[in-house]
C-alpha cells in the first residue's frame, strides 16, 4: 500500500449515525496524515468531517455517477472505473444486504474493499464502524467522536457559559416531554439559555417560541450545522434527547447530558468523559422527573 494512500469512504445515515463513524475517519487520518480521503455521503452532514480535517473531498451520494453503483448489472462509464480504481482501498458503510453494491464496486475496479453494515451492530455503534480497520492493522483506536476547535475544556469546573437545550429528535418516542424541558430551564437559575429546534421538531416549535418570549431565553430554529458547531465551541452545557444534535454536542466537547428513553445507550450513547447519560424507564419517560434530571447535570 502507498505510504500516502487514496481512500474512499461511503457513509450515509442521519447526523447521529454519521458522527458515530467519525472515530473511523479519525483513525485513518491519524495513521496516514497526508492520505487523500474522499467521503461519499450526504453533503450537509459529511462536510463536518471535511471541516474537522478528516476528509479532503466530499462527494454527494445523490450524484448520478454514484447512484449507478446501486443499480442491478450497471454499465460503468470510463470515469466511474477510473474513479473507483484510483483508490488504494474503499470502506463501505452503506447498507448492502444482498452485496450488490460491494459487487459493483469490485466490478468497477475497487482494489481492496472493506465493509461494515450500519444495521448489523455488535456492541456500541462506534465499535462496529472501527471493526473493518483491523484489516488495515488499525487497532485500539480512540472510540470517541471528536470535532476539534472547542474554546473551553470540557471539565466539571468549567461549565460556565450558555446552556443549550434541544428538546427534539428524529422520533417523538425518543423525546422527554417538552414541558419538562421548559420546567428544567426555569430551574437552572440563569438567563443564558439557548433552545435549539430543527426541521423534525415542528410539534414543539410553537410552545418553545412562546416560552422563550415569556422568560427572556433565546431560540434558534433549524440552523445550519456549521452554526450549531460554532455555538457548541463555547457553550457551557448541553441537555438533549437521544438525537443527532446531542451526538454533535458531545463530539464538540460540550459537557453533555443525554436523555435516553426506548433506545439502548449501550449501542447509541454519545461517548466521552464529559458525557452523562440518564435513561428513563418505560412507558413514556414516566419516571424521569425534572428533579432527577437536575441532579444528573454535568
Amino acid at each position: 500500500m502507498a505510504s500516502d494512500p487514496r481512500i474512499l469512504v461511503l457513509r450515509g445515515g442521519a447526523l447521529g449515525d454519521f458522527i458515530l463513524t467519525l472515530p473511523a475517519l479519525q483513525a485513518l487520518r491519524k495513521r496516514w496524515p497526508r492520505a487523500y480521503i474522499e467521503l461519499a455521503g450526504y453533503s450537509h452532514i459529511a462536510h463536518l468531517a471535511k471541516d474537522a480535517g478528516y476528509a479532503d473531498h466530499i462527494l454527494s451520494l445523490d450524484r448520478a455517477e454514484v447512484a449507478r453503483f446501486f443499480a442491478i448489472n450497471p454499465v460503468f462509464t470510463e470515469w466511474q472505473r477510473r474513479w473507483v480504481s484510483s483508490f488504494d482501498f474503499v470502506i463501505n458503510y452503506l447498507h448492502d444486504p444482498d452485496g450488490s453494491l460491494n459487487d459493483n464496486l469490485r466490478a468497477a475496479g475497487a482494489r481492496e474493499l472493506l465493509y461494515a453494515s450500519p444495521l448489523d451492530l455488535d456492541g456500541h455503534a462506534t465499535a462496529t464502524f472501527l471493526k473493518p480497520l483491523v484489516a488495515l492493522a488499525l487497532i485500539d483506536c480512540d472510540p470517541v467522536p471528536r470535532i476539534p476547535g472547542r474554546q473551553k475544556p470540557a471539565t466539571p469546573d468549567r461549565c460556565l457559559g450558555t446552556i443549550v437545550i434541544h428538546p427534539g429528535s428524529g422520533s417523538p418516542r425518543k423525546n422527554w416531554p417538552v414541558e419538562n424541558f421548559m420546567g428544567l430551564a426555569g430551574q437552572l437559575n440563569t438567563q443564558d439559555i439557548q433552545f435549539l429546534t430543527g426541521e423534525a421538531d415542528e410539534a414543539v416549535v410553537e410552545p418553545i417560541a412562546a416560552f422563550v418570549a415569556e422568560h427572556g431565553f433565546r431560540h434558534l430554529h433549524h440552523p445550519h450545522l456549521s452554526e450549531v458547531v460554532h455555538l457548541f465551541r463555547s457553550a457551557g452545557r448541553y441537555i438533549g434527547n437521544d438525537s443527532g444534535i446531542t451526538h454533535l454536542a458531545a463530539a464538540c466537547g460540550v459537557p453533555t447530558l443525554a436523555i435516553f428513553g426506548p433506545t439502548d445507550p449501550a449501542v447509541w450513547a454519545p461517548l466521552g468523559a464529559h458525557v452523562t447519560v440518564i435513561q428513563a424507564g418505560q412507558p413514556a419517560f414516566g419516571d424521569l422527573t425534572v428533579s432527577r434530571v437536575m441532579e444528573s447535570l454535568p
